[in-house]
């Protein structure tokens, strides 16, 4: 598993940081999604990877790299929810 964490602009809604969340949830369950402080100046609209767990059975606290196809895979999904969220307004 690894854990991703973004940001949206600062004008973005709850509504749109929680259909974000649920989008990637629903794409890639083994992974964990968590929304960053979008007032961190330069990282609007961006994701990053921040570690992977290599699970059970392996050493408690083990961290290992995140695999690099799967964080590519997750960027691109995260950048065509993105898209997706322009002009959408929560009913």
């Amino acid at each position: 598993m690894t854990t991703f964490i973004f940001t949206l602009t600062p004008a973005a809604s709850s509504a749109a940081v929680e259909r974000v969340i649920a989008e990637l949830d629903a794409a890639f369950p083994q992974h964990e999604f968590l929304a960053g402080n979008p007032d961190s100046s330069g990282f609007e609209n961006t994701i990053l990877a921040l570690h992977g767990s290599a699970g059970s059975g392996d050493l408690p606290g083990e961290i290992v790299l995140p695999n690099l196809a799967q964080v590519s895979e997750v960027k691109m999904a995260f950048h065509q929810i993105i898209e997706g969220l322009k002009g959408w307004k929560p009913s």
